[in-house]
């Protein structure tokens, strides 16, 4: 059992120094994109909450 674990580590360390790894600022561009979409994206989704809410409101309170 040992034997398969230790086997298993050694082949991902292998496989790991194959990976063909991105830029910093490859990756840096991107997280600042997904980010910046998330952001958007909640700005949105809360600004159209928040419209429902109190269109709801206004039409339940009459």
């Amino acid at each position: 059992m040992a034997s398969k674990i230790t086997a298993y580590f050694t082949q991902t360390k292998e496989e790991l120094l194959r990976v063909s790894w991105p830029a910093r600022e490859t990756v840096i561009k991107h997280t600042l994109l997904v980010v910046g979409i998330s952001l958007g994206l909640a700005v949105i989704l809360g600004g159209a909450d928040f419209l429902f809410t109190y269109g709801l409101t206004k039409i339940i309170t009459r």
